[in-house]
């Protein structure tokens, strides 16, 4: 659409007048369903103003566009409405119509996010289109609702979301988002959300604490539940009161405490806890405590006579205004958790503390009883004296002999009570040890054994024991002698001419025989003949011996430690004396045969044979000793006497 420079017939007026008169000079476009500006719509202004926009041609025309509302539908009219301060003539030409593609926006409903029982977020996103978006926002309502509530969001971007507050609880509400053009307004689809229900804070009334005769602590939890707590605290009363007081108290957690004072003493209260929401007040159980009569003033004093296991404990009370039922003192090891009460029997506050332990550090504190509680004087400490250990040493053995021996040791006691003193002792290829057990008072220690083995190696240690104890000396060793053999060599018997019998007796020491026996040699010799024999009572019967010759024997044992001898004995064997033969007269004389009689008188040598001579062929047959007859071929026959 081109619009002709409006022509004037007179110079332009100059001035402020002048140039308003311009600016409102032009024609004013409208779009209507009908000839008249009854419901038309103005959709466009083209101004006189040549400094406006748009900006005049060099021909002198304006070229102006507008753009239809994206709604007119049907047969419509444009009507021009010339204004003009002037009357100044105003030439249209070239009108034309062009229907062009719009792109439209789009928007769309995301989610509803952070719903608590009263508030929720809404989020949505859209698409810009060809028009300038002039609104956005969201649109929401509860379910038995009939309007929609608007709510507008002012960001320049996508996505966007509000914040929607003041929702009823437990209740389902339908949303939606929107966006407004120059021409539209487009919608989302509708989504539904629920409230979470109310859930009211939870209260407890506990039991109260540090009840004295003035104040207390009064103690209390609050679980809050989805609303928003505007105050908490207390309420107290005296039982017998309608009236409560009420405390306001900080919430520290889930946990609300009040130390209350100017209470009454010896009086009975009630007191609850609350909490204040929107929705109202809610209450905690009611509790209730006493105060407590004026109460006894009690002082532990420090202790004193400490030692290793004792002490004294000391203190002191002012008396309040109720009896007191009973004294005593509380004590401790430092750092364990349980007390040991201690009653006295009036209130002196005097105690001997005993059986307790060195070197360790001790808590205690006065109480007394009285008819409402326990009072207790401060905590006062003290440490026991450190132990001072007795010293025992152990001395060499004594009188050692191969069964006896003398163990000695000495001891300085220390700052404890001797218990128990001695020895142990063990062979020293042994293991386990062995106590003799001295009775404590004497502090040189002397113990004999009577039945040790010899040749054994022992060791020994001296002890005391303690409450605290056993302490040790060092080892100390010793070993006992062996018990020799004793070798007693007898004198000979049986003595001939080539005989002699051994004798000896041999008394066992206290190691095993390795051999035992005799030696002998002629008494001219220097080298020992030796015989080994078993047993202690060792006899020998030794033969081819010389005789008529001077000899020498002892008898000997032998041991691991070496050989004893027992004394040497001399004997001389005896001459050889020969044997006296008679030939006697033959009696018994035959026609075949005879007796031959002869008589031998034996001298220091064994017979070994005798004969008789044939005296016809002058021949001798040895008859032997063990032979009793036999039968010659002779005519005679030889027949031996027994």
């Amino acid at each position: 659409m081109n619009q002709k420079e409006l022509k004037s017939g007179k110079n332009a007026k100059e001035g402020t007048l002048e140039r308003l008169l311009i600016e409102q000079e032009g024609i004013e476009i409208y779009i209507s369903s009908s000839q008249t500006l009854n419901s038309a719509t103005l959709i466009g202004f083209i101004s006189n103003d040549r400094t406006a926009t748009p900006s005049m041609s060099s021909d002198g025309w304006y070229n102006f566009s507008c753009s239809l509302p994206s709604s007119t539908t049907g047969n419509n009219y444009l009507i021009f409405k010339a204004i003009s301060g002037y009357g100044y003539n105003i030439y249209i030409d070239d009108i034309s119509i062009t229907q062009t593609a719009i792109t439209t926006p789009t928007i769309s409903y995301n989610s509803t996010t952070n719903i608590t029982h009263n508030s929720a977020t809404f989020n949505a996103s859209y698409t810009q289109g060809a028009q300038t978006i002039s609104s956005k926002g969201f649109k929401y309502k509860s379910q038995n609702d009939a309007n929609w509530t608007t709510l507008q969001n002012l960001s320049t971007t996508s996505p966007f979301n509000a914040n929607v507050n003041n929702l009823n609880p437990n209740t389902t509400y339908y949303v939606k988002s929107f966006i407004t053009t120059q021409t539209n307004t487009y919608e989302s689809a509708i989504d539904t959300f629920t409230t979470l229900p109310l859930i009211s804070p939870t209260v407890t009334t506990n039991l109260a604490t540090n009840i004295s005769y003035n104040s207390v602590i009064l103690n209390g939890t609050i679980i809050a539940g989805n609303e928003v707590i505007f105050y908490q605290g207390f309420e107290y009363k005296l039982s017998n009161s309608s009236i409560w007081t009420t405390l306001t108290a900080n919430l520290n957690g889930n946990v609300i405490n009040y130390n209350l004072s100017g209470l009454n003493q010896n009086s009975t209260y009630e007191y609850r806890a609350y909490a204040i929401t929107a929705e109202g007040v809610t209450y905690g159980e009611i509790q209730s405590f006493r105060t407590l009569p004026i109460m006894p003033i009690v002082n532990t004093n420090p202790a004193t006579a400490i030692a290793q296991t004792i002490a004294t404990l000391n203190g002191d009370v002012t008396i309040g205004s109720e009896t007191i039922s009973a004294y005593g003192f509380e004590w401790r090891l430092q750092g364990a958790s349980s007390w040991t009460i201690v009653p006295l029997t009036d209130n002196t506050f005097v105690y001997n503390l005993t059986g307790i332990i060195a070197s360790n550090n001790y808590e205690f504190r006065a109480f007394v009883t009285t008819e409402s509680a326990n009072t207790y004087g401060s905590i006062q400490s003290f440490r026991t004296l450190d132990i001072v250990p007795p010293v025992i040493v152990t001395n060499s053995a004594t009188s050692i002999d191969p069964t006896n021996a003398t163990l000695n040791g000495l001891l300085t006691p220390g700052s404890e009570e001797i218990l128990a003193q001695g020895f142990e002792w063990k062979l020293v290829s042994a293991t386990a040890w062995m106590r003799v057990e001295l009775t404590p008072g004497n502090n040189i220690l002397a113990h004999t054994f009577t039945d040790l083995v010899p040749n054994r190696a022992y060791e020994f240690k001296a002890y005391v024991t303690t409450e605290s104890g056993t302490i040790y000396g060092q080892i100390q060793n010793f070993t006992t002698p062996v018990i020799p053999q004793v070798v007693s060599t007898s004198s000979v018997t049986n003595i001939t001419q080539t005989n002699a019998t051994f004798n000896a007796i041999i008394t066992s020491g206290s190691e095993s025989l390795i051999t035992q026996g005799f030696e002998w040699k002629l008494s001219s010799a220097s080298t020992w003949n030796s015989l080994s024999l078993n047993g202690n009572a060792i006899i020998h019967n030794l033969t081819g011996l010389n005789p008529n010759s001077a000899y020498q024997y002892r008898a000997y044992a032998t041991t691991a430690s070496g050989t004893v001898y027992g004394t040497t004995q001399n004997f001389t064997t005896l001459s050889i004396t020969p044997p006296t033969v008679v030939t006697n007269p033959t009696t018994n004389v035959t026609d075949y045969s005879l007796t031959l009689n002869g008589t031998i008188i034996a001298g220091s040598e064994t017979i070994t044979a005798f004969c008789f001579f044939e005296q016809v062929f002058s021949l001798c047959e040895v008859f032997s000793v063990h032979k009793y007859s036999f039968v010659k071929h002779f005519p005679a026959l030889l027949h031996r006497q027994e």
